[in-house]
């Protein structure tokens, strides 16, 4: 579920967007901005194969409805090429959801607390192995492969569920973690899937 293309990124100071990147066929990009602080990036549009299925699946282009990342401080000058994942986005989720939003320590604390959660993965610096490429595997570390494979999980995850389309888990899954706890809820709030309830032991 993160390799991507086509993608157009917006970074978000305050809900100014501060630029646009698109990537290139394989989800990367890079770029470098005038601006020091915390920043939150987002993915509008564009598509990706679906691992479990090979489905191409467009990404919503909506703002605030795709894949988000945010990072706790940037640099003016310095290089940016944070990945931005099912994973960020469930981080951007819980920091925004934190008492004062998206300030350095919140944004800090729930990437760290996702990472953890998910076996200790930086999820905004290591880059996930691709498993639809052969041998992306060798020579990368445990945590890019792990990460790939949590990735990979959620697509195989959708395809059990019978979800039309396996980008709706991933949205699912985003609202339910915003209070902290995977358990089916946001708050006291059922997350809806495919229609009914989340199950607590999705």
């Amino acid at each position: 579920m993160l390799h991507e293309y086509e993608y157009t990124y917006r970074l978000i100071n305050k809900g100014a967007v501060l630029g646009t990147t698109p990537t290139d066929v394989n989800g990367n990009y890079s770029l470098t901005l005038n601006y020091t602080g915390p920043l939150l990036l987002e993915i509008t549009g564009g598509s990706y194969i679906d691992e479990a299925t090979g489905q191409t699946v467009n990404v919503p282009t909506s703002p605030g409805s795709g894949l988000q990342a945010v990072v706790s401080n940037v640099t003016a000058g310095s290089t940016l090429q944070v990945q931005i994942t099912p994973l960020t986005a469930m981080a951007t989720a819980r920091a925004q959801a934190m008492t004062g939003g998206l300030t350095a320590s919140n944004i800090s604390a729930a990437n760290q607390q996702v990472g953890a959660y998910f076996g200790g993965i930086d999820i905004l610096n290591t880059q996930p192995i691709n498993p639809l490429v052969a041998n992306s595997s060798t020579g990368a570390t445990q945590n890019a492969i792990n990460y790939g494979i949590i990735l990979a999980g959620l697509s195989q995850e959708a395809q059990t569920l019978g979800l039309t389309n396996p980008f709706s888990l991933v949205t699912a899954l985003v609202q339910d973690f915003s209070d902290g706890n995977f358990d089916g809820a946001s708050g006291s709030t059922p997350i809806q899937l495919n229609g009914s309830a989340m199950n607590r032991n999705h």
